[in-house]
């Protein structure tokens, strides 16, 4: 009795996984996630370059992830889950006071383009009277909205360190008038 009811076990479980794979195949596939604002991956092209370098799978791999059938309702189980169990940060994303869904910020990752961006507009605009902003995101702007263990990059410093650097090679410059404009309390 007991080799039969495992033997039921292992057919049902073989044909739950096969009707998923299935439906995961002939399911219409979306190219935009609207729940996550992202656009999903794309099916991976077979080439003998991606085999060999393993780009091939690693792309199968998301692309699958991404258009998993019932794939939204099983992340919203999985956030209510995490939710109910005391997490405020899901995937880099904080759920913070009053229904809001805020992006971690772990510090600038591009200051060294950014800086020699503004240089090249400073030099370009040498005739002109040019003003800039350093937008700063929902972190900085909603801080109050933060649960209380939210780490963040101090993005203040990060706008500071840009700014400073930029404004001290303006300065050198004979001709021009530019300026940072900070916006962040008006935020």
């Amino acid at each position: 009795m007991n080799r039969v009811i495992k033997t039921i076990l292992v057919i049902v479980l073989a044909g739950i996984t096969l009707a998923f794979s299935v439906a995961t195949i002939l399911a219409p596939k979306k190219d935009f996630s609207e729940n996550e604002n992202r656009v999903l991956e794309p099916a991976p092209e077979f080439t003998v370059e991606n085999v060999k370098d393993g780009s091939f799978m690693s792309n199968t791999e998301t692309y699958v992830s991404d258009h998993f059938i019932f794939r939204d309702y099983f992340m919203t189980v999985r956030t209510l889950y995490e939710q109910a169990t005391g997490r405020n940060r899901i995937n880099n994303i904080y759920m913070c006071k009053d229904g809001y869904y805020i992006e971690e910020y772990d510090g600038l990752q591009n200051s060294d383009r950014i800086i020699s961006a503004v240089k090249r507009l400073m030099e370009r605009t040498t005739q002109t009277r040019v003003r800039a902003v350093l937008a700063p995101t929902a972190v900085t702007v909603y801080a109050d909205k933060l649960p209380a263990t939210a780490k963040n990059a101090d993005q203040e410093a990060d706008r500071l360190a840009v700014e400073n650097a930029t404004q001290a090679y303006a300065d050198s410059l004979s001709e021009g008038d530019f300026a940072w404009v900070d916006i962040t309390d008006a935020l």
